[in-house]
C-alpha cells in the first residue's frame, strides 16, 4: 500500500544504503534561517550571484539560449486546505480556537480563495519573476539585443502557467526595446524537448525508496508545540483530530504555497522542525531521485533529456551560422531544468549524488525554485576564432563538473557539444 512500509522493509532498505533519515548541519541550518525553502519547488524565485568573469580578450555576447521554468503558480492542495479549514471550523464552533488558530484558519481560507479551483494558475508574482528576470537579461547582455539581429524566438509548453510566462518575459523585453522582432509558439510536439519527465517504470522503482525516507521519519503521537499552538482545550482537540500527521501535512500544504501568492504570513510557524523536516526531505528526495542525475537512476534519468540537448545545439549552430538569432527562449517545467542541469554536470544542481548525499547537501528549495533557469551565452571574437560559451544556472555563473574550460567559466562551444553528456563524467 502507497505511503507504508513494514518496519522489517524499511529495516532493509536502510541496511542496503537505500534510504535513511539523514541531515547535515548545512541543510538544517538553511531550513531554520529560511524556512520557506522547505516548500521546495514552490519556493518563489532566488537571483542568483549576478557577476560576469571577464571574458577572453576581444570576445563579446552575441546569443543566447535559454530553458526557464513557469514562475510562481497555484498548487494541487485544494483538499489539503479544506480538510485543514473543516478542522479549524469545528473547532472554533466548539470555541477551543486560539487566536493563533484563527489565524491559521484565516491564512488557509485565504490560499483557497486564491487558488479559485484552478491547479496551477500562475500568480501574478509568477508574472514579476519572469518580467524581472528579462529586465536583468537584457540589462546584463544588452550587445546581444542591439548587434546585429533583433530576431528572438520563444516557444512554451502547452500549459497556461508556461504561455503566460513566456508573455512576461518577452513582454517585458518589448517594452525595454520595441525595435526587437519575437516569434512565439507553442504545441505538443513540444513536448519532445521541453516537458522531459522520468519514465512510468522508473516512477515504479524509486516508490518504494521514497516510501522509506517517509517511513523513516516517524509521525509524532503527541505534538504538543502544534496542538496547544492551535486548540485551547487538548482533550476536546484530541478527539476532533485523529491524526497529528495529517493535520501537520495539511498545514505544510498550506504553508508552502503563501509567498508565491504573495501572502504577508508564514503558516510554517505552526509545525515543529522535525515535522517540517520531513515533508521537506520526503518531496526534496522525490525531486532528485526522479529527475535529477542520482547515482541510483541517474543512467535510466538522462537520456530522456537527449531531445532538449538536441534541440539547443541545433538552435545554437543556425545562430552562429547565420547571424539571424538574437536568442531562443523556451518555458516549461521544473522536471526539465532539474533533468538538463544534470545532463549537462552542471555543478552545484546538476551534482551526480547518492541518496545520502543528496539527503545532505542537495536543496530542492534553492535548486528547484519557481522560475529556475539554465541560461547559455555564447561569446565570439572574430568568424577565425572559437566560439565560447558559458553556463548560468538562475542567472549565476555555473562550471561544469570535469569538464576543461578555455578561461574560467567560458568553454569552446565545439568541445562541449563533443562531451555535452556532463552525467557521464
Amino acid at each position: 500500500m502507497k505511503g507504508f512500509v513494514i518496519p522489517g522493509l524499511i529495516a532493509l532498505f536502510i541496511g542496503s544504503g537505500l534510504a535513511a533519515q539523514t541531515r547535515s548541519p548545512q541543510i538544517e541550518e538553511m531550513l531554520k534561517k529560511d524556512n520557506s525553502l522547505a516548500g521546495i519547488n514552490t519556493q518563489p524565485y532566488l537571483v542568483g550571484k549576478i557577476y560576469d568573469t571577464p571574458a577572453p580578450k576581444g570576445y563579446k555576447p552575441f546569443y543566447i539560449s535559454h530553458y526557464g521554468r513557469h514562475g510562481s503558480r497555484s498548487d494541487w492542495g485544494i483538499p489539503y486546505y479544506e480538510h485543514l479549514i473543516g478542522i479549524l471550523e469545528e473547532a472554533k464552533r466548539q470555541q477551543i480556537l486560539t487566536e493563533e488558530g484563527q489565524k491559521l484558519l484565516d491564512e488557509t481560507k485565504t490560499v483557497l480563495e486564491l487558488t479559485n479551483g484552478m491547479n496551477g494558475r500562475l500568480t501574478q508574482r509568477g508574472v514579476r519573476e519572469h518580467q524581472e528576470i528579462a529586465d536583468r537579461m537584457f540589462h546584463r547582455y544588452k550587445r546581444v539585443f542591439s548587434k546585429g539581429s533583433r530576431q528572438i524566438n520563444s516557444f512554451s509548453s502547452t500549459s497556461p502557467r508556461c504561455i503566460i510566462s513566456m508573455t512576461a518575459f518577452t513582454g517585458k523585453l518589448i517594452e525595454l526595446d520595441n525595435r526587437l522582432k519575437f516569434t512565439w509558439d507553442t504545441g505538443e510536439r513540444f513536448y519532445d524537448y521541453i516537458g522531459s519527465d522520468c519514465s512510468q517504470e522508473m516512477r515504479q522503482k524509486t516508490e518504494p525508496v521514497l516510501d522509506s525516507i517517509r517511513a523513516a521519519h516517524p509521525a509524532e503521537k503527541d505534538n504538543d508545540y502544534t496542538m496547544n499552538m492551535i486548540f485551547s482545550n487538548r482533550e476536546k482537540a484530541d478527539k476532533l483530530v485523529r491524526d497529528i500527521d495529517r493535520l501537520e501535512r495539511d498545514i505544510y500544504e498550506t504553508a508552502k504555497v503563501e509567498e508565491g501568492f504573495d501572502m504577508d504570513c508564514n503558516s510554517f510557524r505552526f509545525l515543529t522542525f522535525d515535522a517540517l523536516f520531513k515533508w521537506y526531505d520526503y518531496y526534496n528526495m522525490d525531486l532528485y531521485l526522479r529527475q535529477g542525475n542520482s547515482v541510483r537512476y541517474g543512467l535510466e534519468r538522462m537520456p530522456n533529456t537527449r531531445p532538449l540537448m538536441d534541440d539547443v545545439i541545433a538552435k545554437a549552430d543556425y545562430a552562429i551560422r547565420t547571424g539571424e538569432i538574437a536568442a531562443d527562449l523556451r518555458f516549461g517545467h521544473d522536471y526539465t531544468v532539474i533533468s538538463f542541469a544534470g545532463y549537462l554536470g552542471l555543478e552545484g544542481v546538476g551534482d551526480r549524488l547518492t541518496i545520502q548525499e543528496a539527503q545532505k547537501t542537495w536543496c530542492g528549495g534553492v535548486n528547484v525554485c519557481f522560475a529556475e533557469n539554465i541560461q547559455m551565452i555564447f561569446y565570439k571574437k572574430s568568424d577565425k576564432d572559437p566560439v565560447l560559451v558559458k553556463f548560468l544556472f538562475n542567472e549565476e555563473e555555473t562550471l561544469l563538473r570535469g569538464l576543461d574550460s578555455v578561461e574560467g567559466p567560458y568553454y569552446d562551444w565545439e568541445y562541449f557539444k563533443k562531451n555535452n553528456k556532463g552525467y557521464l563524467r
